[in-house]
């Protein structure tokens, strides 16, 4: 029973950790101008750090690695899609406040307390089983770590596509500016976006 205990748990983490890579793919792709807008001047105007791009570190721990890849052979070859999955895997080991984390995800969003000018929206069009619940719970995960993160939305319009729409511009009327929309089914759209929030 405890070997059993210990699968079960290597497995979600597995599962956890190709969810945060999912969110980074798309948060990279959001602010890399993913719906064809042009950057603005901030966004221009970044430059990689001595770290990685975007102040991102793309190193991640080993034994992380070895956990969740079982062997770092398995990372992307293109440069790009390697830096990314590299930098959410390092994201992956960084301490979040789980108890805001919690209420968050109880709540359907938060504010960070980080005073954060970056607003962050996942809107979903079924999030009413175990796999969604925990997507929702990686995506604020990985939101915790950002610290000018200052505002989580999540919302589920229960397989409505006309409430997913709603859902999506009440995001967007919330501060949440340029998005980047994956829809899978004429009901289901899923959305990650980020503006700066008026200072």
């Amino acid at each position: 029973m405890h070997v059993a205990k210990g699968r079960k748990k290597g497995r979600m983490r597995v599962a956890l950790m190709l969810a945060l890579l999912t969110a980074t793919l798309v948060i990279v792709a959001v602010g890399h101008g993913g719906i064809g807008n042009k950057p603005d001047a901030a966004a221009r105007g970044a430059q990689p750090s001595a770290g990685g791009g975007f102040g991102e570190v793309y190193k991640a721990n080993t034994a992380t690695l070895k956990k969740t890849l079982f062997d770092a052979k398995l990372l992307p070859s293109n440069k790009m899609a390697r830096d990314i999955a590299l930098a959410a895997y390092n994201r992956a080991d960084k301490k979040v406040n789980q108890d805001l984390a919690l209420r968050c995800w109880k709540n359907n969003g938060c504010s960070t307390g980080t005073g954060g000018k970056l607003t962050v929206a996942y809107v979903e069009g079924f999030g009413e089983n175990v796999y969604r619940q925990i997507s929702k719970m990686e995506f604020i995960l990985q939101a915790l770590t950002y610290k000018n993160v200052g505002k989580i939305i999540y919302t589920s319009a229960h397989s409505d596509p006309a409430q997913a729409l709603t859902d999506f511009r009440a995001a967007i009327s919330q501060g949440v500016g340029r998005a980047r929309t994956t829809s899978r089914s004429s009901v289901r759209t899923r959305a990650i976006s980020a503006r700066r929030t008026p200072e």
